[in-house]
């Protein structure tokens, strides 16, 4: 299995990382191939909402020239596409909803002057998410947007954990977190053998 970790916290070794840590040594406890990439490293400008990328059948075919080219190219080349993100207001962080704009468009070609089939149907997609709030008050619009997303270009959504973080003063870290994490790398990999 190959899998793209988009980390989109801009802290390398804050909370979100630490939870994925875990997550990650399990998937290649079992073989997977793990590409991390952290988004706040990259040039990733927003849509412009031009559509020339629906023209363009079998690539991106996107008119802006950053980074996302080469992380569409990735995700073409992953199984399992992870979204690792923190949650602020409610959602994901800025460029990981500038990936996900740009990403919809360039797979699903829906809108030119005829519908091309989606680049990326049928491979998975899951989320890691740490917050501050309870993960069921603080996860569900960022999962119900991620969830959409992959209805609309034809993936498949496998879930999410998540893991709270109590506040300044207090271990985020815990035995307990780290096990959700590894907990849920396995039901993915059981998800993919059947």
């Amino acid at each position: 299995m190959k899998v793209l970790m988009l980390q989109g916290s801009p802290r390398r070794h804050g909370n979100t990382q630490q939870f994925s840590a875990p997550f990650l040594d399990e998937l290649r406890t079992k073989g997977a191939q793990i590409t991390e990439v952290w988004l706040y490293d990259r040039d990733i400008r927003p849509c412009l909402g031009c559509q020339a990328c629906q023209n363009r059948a079998g690539e991106f075919g996107c008119v802006i020239k950053d980074d996302m080219h080469e992380l569409f190219n990735q995700a073409l080349a992953a199984d399992l596409l992870i979204f690792a993100t923190p949650i602020y207001a409610f959602f994901s962080t800025a460029p990981v909803k500038a990936f996900m704009d740009r990403f919809i468009y360039g797979s699903g070609k829906y809108y030119g002057a005829e519908r091309l089939p989606s680049l990326v149907t049928g491979k998975k997609c899951a989320v890691l998410a740490t917050c501050g709030y309870p993960p069921q008050t603080a996860l569900p619009m960022f999962e119900d947007a991620v969830r959409r997303v992959c209805r609309h270009v034809g993936m498949v959504y496998l879930g999410s954990a998540a893991a709270r973080d109590y506040g300044r003063g207090t271990v985020f870290m815990t035995d307990e977190k780290a096990e959700c994490a590894r907990g849920f790398a396995r039901k993915l990999l059981d998800e993919w053998e059947k």
